[in-house]
């Protein structure tokens, strides 16, 4: 019989102890390097998928509009089609607009400054009252009461360009 599709594996004792005749200590290092990698990056994958799944969700549907109140003693009014996603820990308040536009009561803590962050921008308040809306291409801001830190976090031509011009 013909035997040239055949090629050698290793000794019995290889193929029992799970090595092989290509595996020396490079290769075995390489192995162990690509299983820490991936491994991290499942890590990585998971912390990111939890921190999801643990954040707070509100949402209303076409049409509906909801007030909650938040751990904190903040209030948000959700308007139509909205969905936020809320974080709360002992040094940040989170809130993730998703979609849509909410009114933001925002309870007085210095010591915690209560960020509401879209794809466009970044608001920060310690204790007011502002509104965020979403858009596809801008998220407009505007302060009821008190001061809010904006930050945009899209190119700058595109935060000038959301800006009002004058007359």
């Amino acid at each position: 019989a013909d035997r040239t599709n055949i090629v050698a594996f290793g000794t019995p004792g290889d193929v029992r102890s799970g090595r092989s005749a290509e595996t020396g200590a490079g290769g075995r290092a390489r192995i162990y390097a690509v299983a820490l990698a991936a491994t991290l990056a499942c890590v990585a994958v998971a912390v990111f998928w939890l921190h999801g799944q643990f954040a707070q969700q509100y949402n209303t549907g076409v049409g509906e509009q909801r007030t909650v109140r938040l751990e904190d003693g903040s209030t948000v009014v959700l308007n139509t089609n909205t969905r936020l996603l809320v974080d709360m820990s002992d040094s940040f308040r989170e809130i993730r607009l998703v979609r849509g536009e909410a009114l933001f009561n925002v309870a007085k803590d210095k010591r915690r400054p209560f960020r509401v962050i879209s794809d466009q921008a970044i608001a920060q308040a310690v204790g007011t009252s502002f509104l965020v809306r979403r858009k596809a291409q801008q998220t407009e801001v505007t302060v009821i009461e008190g001061q809010v830190a904006v930050i945009p976090t899209a190119p700058v031509e595109t935060a000038q360009a959301a800006q009002p011009q004058g007359p």
